[in-house]
C-alpha cells in the first residue's frame, strides 16, 4: 500500500553525498567496524568510501537505487540499493581482492572471504541481491523499510528471479519478519583482534532468500 505522506523515487546524482551518509551511518553501528577502518572511527574514510559505493551503484546498469522523500520536509529519509547479479563465477574463499587503504587487512579478507562463503552455490545463477537498505530513525516503525523492501520484491518478482539477501546482525530479525529464511550463516570472531576479555566475540553474517 502507498506510504503515507511520502514518495518513493528513484535515486539522482544529487542524492549520492546524502545516501553515502546513510550507509556510513549504518556501517558505523555494526561491531565489526570497530576492527575494520584504522584509527577507528576515522569518519571521514568511511563517509568517502560509502559515498564511492553508493556512486558506482547509481552509475551501474545492474543496480536500482531508491529512496523515500518525505513531503512535508521534503528530505530523504531512507534508500535500497537492489543488484542485478547474472550468471558469472565469483571468486572461492581465500581469493585476494585489494585492500581500500583506509582498512585493515586482515578484517577485510575476513569479511570477503565470509561473503564468498556465503554466496557459494548461487555465484552461477541469476538472482537479484538486495545490497543495502537505511532508513533514518526519526523515520522508523512507519512501514517505510517494509514498503522499500516489498518494492524489491516486486522487481525481483517481475524478472522472475530469487531475492537473495546478505544479512548483519541488526536488520536480521526484520529480515525473518518479511518472508525471508536463513539459508547459511558465517560467523568472524572479533575476539582476535581485541584486547583480552573485553567482550568481544562472535560477528555473524546470514545469507538469506525469499520464502
Amino acid at each position: 500500500m502507498p506510504l503515507p505522506h511520502h514518495s518513493i523515487l528513484p535515486v539522482t546524482i544529487d542524492d549520492v553525498p546524502t545516501l553515502g551518509g546513510f550507509l556510513a551511518s549504518s556501517k558505523l553501528q555494526l561491531a565489526i567496524n570497530r576492527f575494520l577502518f584504522k584509527d577507528w572511527p576515522n569518519e571521514a574514510a568511511q563517509l568517502a568510501n560509502y559515498t564511492q559505493a553508493v556512486g558506482h551503484g547509481l552509475s551501474d546498469p545492474n543496480v536500482t537505487s531508491l529512496k523515500v522523500v518525505c513531503h512535508d520536509s521534503q528530505e530523504i529519509v531512507a534508500h535500497l540499493g537492489l543488484s542485478l547479479r547474472q550468471g558469472t563465477a565469483k571468486g572461492a574463499p581465500g581469493d585476494e581482492m585489494p585492500v581500500p587503504d583506509a582498512m585493515v587487512p586482515d578484517v577485510f579478507y575476513a569479511v570477503t572471504d565470509a561473503i564468498q562463503s556465503l554466496n557459494q552455490g548461487i555465484a552461477n545463477k541469476d538472482h537479484m541481491e538486495l545490497t543495502w537498505i537505511f532508513v533514518k530513525p526519526s523515520a522508523r516503525n512507519q512501514g517505510i523499510g517494509t514498503e522499500l523492501v516489498q518494492a524489491a520484491i516486486k522487481k525481483a518478482q517481475e524478472a522472475a528471479l530469487p531475492l537473495l539477501f546478505n544479512s548483519e546482525p541488526p536488520v536480521h530479525g526484520f529480515f525473518l519478519k518479511l518472508g525471508f529464511a536463513e539459508t547459511k550463516t558465517v560467523d568472524i570472531d572479533l575476539s582476535k583482534w581485541a584486547p583480552p576479555y573485553c567482550g568481544w566475540g562472535l560477528f555473524r553474517l546470514s545469507a538469506m532468500a525469499l520464502r
